[in-house]
């Protein structure tokens, strides 16, 4: 009776360990996708097609951070806005001196 019973090689027995690592590692990856799939709803909710902005619950080191980004942006904003008028200064001079254009 024992030879009608099946035997599994060493190598068919790591292959059906394998797979059940397999299978443990895609539960816990189908829990993770699972929770980030429910934050992008909630976050899909909260946004109207119609307005170009997020509804979105931030903390206060978080709002901290966006208005110190604002900030930073509008002096870059300041910065260059600067540099293009000094440009178009040396434009006009330059237009003016090679005959192309009148001094305002």
């Amino acid at each position: 009776s024992r030879d009608l019973l099946p035997t599994i090689t060493e190598a068919e027995r790591e292959y059906f360990g394998q797979l059940k690592r397999y299978e443990m590692n895609v539960h816990k990856w189908e829990s993770a996708f699972q929770d980030v799939q429910n934050k992008c709803t909630t976050l899909c909710d909260g946004m109207d097609p119609n307005i170009t902005s997020c509804k979105v619950n931030l903390n206060e080191e978080h709002i901290a951070q966006c208005f110190d980004l604002l900030g930073a942006e509008g002096k870059l904003l300041k910065k260059h806005g600067k540099k293009i008028e000094k440009v178009e200064s040396m434009m006009k001079e330059l237009v003016v001196s090679s005959g192309f254009g009148e001094n305002e």
